[in-house]
């Protein structure tokens, strides 16, 4: 996976000094703490890249299908943690390459994704790379569109249903099954061996 940080800003996560008390130009390289950096994949200066925080992906064709807001930060900038939302998933056009003439170049599109691990220190990156596609027309699009999709619409987790009263009816009946015909000291005996293992199982 492309690192998406500036070879200037890959340790920044180990900085732990404020960023007004640094020269400019390592200013400008630091991260402040309430603040997460953008990725940028071109490594060209004037690569006419941009990035775009989706919000839905609709049944339009091309890029018109990828709404959002379009952010004011370049690629490689910074903005506030508290307007992450959840799931946060942004569209890099990280510009063209090739090309010449009346030829058109590619056009480059990237799929991140915000990792709120991240924001507990699990992981060292805030962003995961979802998918890549260039192409000269809309055809990224169509590479694109489903994987969007489901970044924005993440499938809730299972949830695993337990009834208590069943299973311990179903323990119950187990238990006089298995002592059925044993009465007297020899069922007392039973049940107490089976009353001391129970802690063993919490």
């Amino acid at each position: 996976m492309t690192n998406p940080f500036p070879s200037f800003v890959r340790t920044e996560s180990e900085a732990n000094f404020r960023v007004d008390k640094k020269s400019p130009g390592v200013a400008r390289a630091i991260c402040p703490p309430d603040e997460v950096r953008l990725p940028r994949t071109a490594t060209r200066r004037n690569a006419g890249d941009s990035i775009k925080v989706l919000e839905r992906v609709t049944d339009e064709k091309g890029g018109f299908a990828f709404q959002g807001s379009a952010l004011k930060i370049k690629p490689g900038g910074t903005m506030p943690k508290n307007e992450l939302k959840e799931p946060t998933v942004l569209l890099e056009c990280a510009g063209t390459s090739g090309g010449r003439g009346h030829n058109r170049g590619e056009c480059l599109f990237i799929l991140w994704r915000f990792k709120r691990s991240w924001l507990e220190g699990g992981d060292p990156l805030p962003w995961e790379e979802l998918a890549r596609a260039s192409s000269v027309t809309d055809e990224w699009a169509l590479c694109l569109k489903g994987v969007a999709t489901r970044a924005m619409n993440p499938e809730p987790e299972p949830v695993t249903t337990f009834n208590c009263d069943r299973w311990l009816d179903g323990v119950i009946s187990f238990a006089e099954s298995g002592l059925a015909g044993i009465t007297g000291a020899l069922r007392l005996r039973a049940l107490e061996r089976l009353q001391r293992r129970i802690p063993g199982m919490v």
